[in-house]
């Protein structure tokens, strides 16, 4: 996982190259236990099936109208999200945040900017483009122009 923002370059929002895992994945009491490697690089995930709710693809994160300050953790535009199932997966030596999807997939999108710090489940477009993860104007901060 490469953290980006949105305003880094376009290169940097691109898929850069594919790395090949081998290793086994086995299931017991529940949880698909799925230990791979390359070379010096490994990676165990414990992963459960859970319902999960994802943003569509061209959703983007802003501030709550309501919260003045800091500490908000951010709402979808447009806000609803639908419902699905996912195999959610954790690595507890990096990530907290992945999970793995029906086709066309899901992603985690989180802010971490001046008061806004929160993110969210958003549906993957079926293009393959990187949709953009913050609104703009008025619909992200309730000032300004949207």
């Amino acid at each position: 996982m490469v953290g980006t923002s949105w305003s880094d370059p376009p290169e940097l929002l691109k898929q850069k190259s594919h790395v090949t895992y081998l290793g086994t994945a086995t299931e017991k009491s529940g949880v698909l236990s799925i230990d791979v490697e390359n070379g010096n690089d490994k990676l165990a995930l414990r992963c459960k099936r859970t319902k999960l709710r994802a943003a569509r693809a061209t959703a983007v994160r802003a501030y709550h109208a309501d919260i003045d300050g800091c500490g908000d953790d951010g709402r979808w535009i447009p806000e609803s999200t639908k419902p699905l199932v996912a195999l959610r997966c954790s690595d507890p030596e990096e990530w907290d945040q992945i999970a793995f999807a029906p086709t066309p997939g899901i992603e985690w999108v989180v802010l971490s900017d001046d008061c806004l710090a929160g993110g969210g489940w958003r549906a993957v477009t079926t293009d393959g483009t990187i949709a953009k993860p913050r609104a703009t104007g008025k619909a992200y901060n309730g000032v300004g122009e949207p």
